[in-house]
């Protein structure tokens, strides 16, 4: 997939640790608001994008190596703390984040992506090519999720 330079103008990768701001913000539950740590970050193969303005981070998003027990797949990699700053919501900064990362997936041979996607960003993923799997489950705290994944032709 070759995306216009123009169209993903603002795109970064970034160490994630400037993401967790952010993805604290908008994805942790206000009980958990002493949580800074993600722990996926630990993961040697997990890096991180962001939309930036100007030197502020709108939208973030990381991923990493995980295989899904629904998904078989040769290279899968896991989407994880996708988050835009309520300010830019549907402002279509996320779009850009992923198209990016779809970018790069395709160059380390990824053939499958997936995520455990909140009910009110389905439509949003669904736009993107993603499709679910499996029932609707509960994660404690944050509420009902779907899985989703997107498959890739890797080169």
């Amino acid at each position: 997939m070759m995306i216009s330079s123009e169209v993903l103008k603002g795109v970064f990768q970034i160490p994630s640790s400037e993401a967790r701001d952010l993805k604290k913000k908008i994805l942790k539950p206000p009980q958990a608001s002493n949580s800074h740590y993600f722990s996926y970050e630990e993961d040697p193969t997990c890096w991180s994008l962001a939309y930036k303005l100007q030197d502020h981070i709108v939208t973030v998003a990381s991923f990493y190596i995980e295989s899904h027990m629904l998904l078989s797949a040769g290279a899968p990699y896991r989407l994880r703390g996708m988050a835009t700053d309520t300010n830019y919501q549907g402002q279509g900064y996320g779009e850009k984040v992923l198209l990016k990362a779809f970018e790069i997936l395709e160059t380390k041979r990824c053939d499958l992506l997936w995520c455990n996607a909140r009910m009110r960003a389905v439509p949003f993923y669904s736009k993107l090519g993603f499709q679910t799997i499996g029932d609707v489950f509960e994660i404690e705290g944050i509420g009902p999720h779907k899985v989703m994944y997107k498959r890739f032709n890797p080169r």
